[in-house]
């Protein structure tokens, strides 16, 4: 395992390790689904709009557990910022904040950004 970059504390190193660790299995699962609906999709006579219905059936499923990695990804990523270790995010945030960028505040519109 390769030692933290100087930039990063090690609890930033260990948040980013966690959130690449995330991206490449859920790419994994995504390969893996592709692979099998492609090589173990049973091949029907039936023809819809010119095209085997086995297709339409695939991609609807396809999508529909796209879309269940997209919704898995957005509740595992708040579980790992919202972890008491996790704190780059917030720190990342304070370092923005301290060099004068308002722009999540104008993003919320607080206050404090309409004047």
């Amino acid at each position: 395992m390769r030692s933290p970059e100087p930039l990063l504390s090690p609890q930033q190193y260990a948040y980013w390790q966690a959130v690449k660790r995330l991206t490449w299995r859920i790419l994994g699962v995504w390969i893996a689904l592709i692979l099998g609906a492609v090589l173990f999709a049973p091949v029907s006579e039936a023809v819809l709009f010119g095209v085997p219905l086995s297709y339409w059936i695939i991609s609807g499923a396809l999508l529909v557990s796209f879309l269940g990695l997209v919704v898995c990804y957005a509740w595992t990523m708040d579980r790992i910022d919202g972890h008491p270790n996790s704190t780059p995010t917030k720190a990342m945030n304070n370092n923005r904040a301290e060099a004068g960028d308002t722009h999540e505040d104008q993003l919320r519109g607080s206050d404090a950004s309409r004047h």
